[in-house]
């Protein structure tokens, strides 16, 4: 019976007691609360900032990548119009030169048929021998041609990589 008179006399003690701590405990967790949620929203307002500050790095190396994709193209379409002024000019001189050699060739060819009097010795066409072959002097000229095309595109071509790889090495060093 102690224990009732006990609880009796000390129990509303008690009860405050235990309600002062548990009031106590929950402000302590709240103050926790607030601290953690404070730095937690600290930390993710620095993250933040912090990827804003990549996504605009990234923005500025993309937009600087791009003007140096436009400088490179520029430069590239400038030699390809050179390259093509060239061989425009470069391949009429290669034309004219081989229809010249062509035609000296001929010349010296018509010379070595012709006998002492200087008149021309008869001879049998090559193309009544077979009806497939055309006249020497046709194929030499156009041999002639095309080696002289295929000569000057190739110079051309060899000309154009090496100032194209240039600028590409360029934009690599840059």
């Amino acid at each position: 019976m102690t224990a009732l008179l006990f609880l009796r006399s000390y129990g509303k003690a008690i009860a405050g007691g235990l309600l002062v701590l548990v009031l106590l405990t929950l402000v302590t967790a709240l103050s926790i609360t607030r601290h953690t949620l404070a730095k937690r929203t600290r930390e993710r307002d620095e993250a933040r900032q912090t990827l804003a500050g990549q996504i605009a790095s990234y923005r500025a190396a993309a937009e600087q990548a791009r003007a140096k994709a436009k400088a490179v193209e520029a430069r590239n379409n400038e030699i390809r119009q050179e390259t093509q002024n060239a061989i425009e000019f470069q391949l009429a001189d290669a034309r004219a030169r081989a229809a010249d050699h062509a035609r000296r060739l001929s010349g010296a060819q018509a010379e070595a048929d012709t006998g002492d009097s200087g008149e021309r010795m008869p001879t049998t066409s090559d193309s009544a021998l077979d009806p497939d072959r055309s006249r020497p002097q046709t194929l030499l000229a156009d041999d002639l041609a095309a080696c002289s095309e295929n000569t000057v595109k190739a110079q051309a071509w060899k000309d154009w990589w090496e100032k194209v790889s240039q600028t590409v090495s360029a934009q690599r060093d840059f």
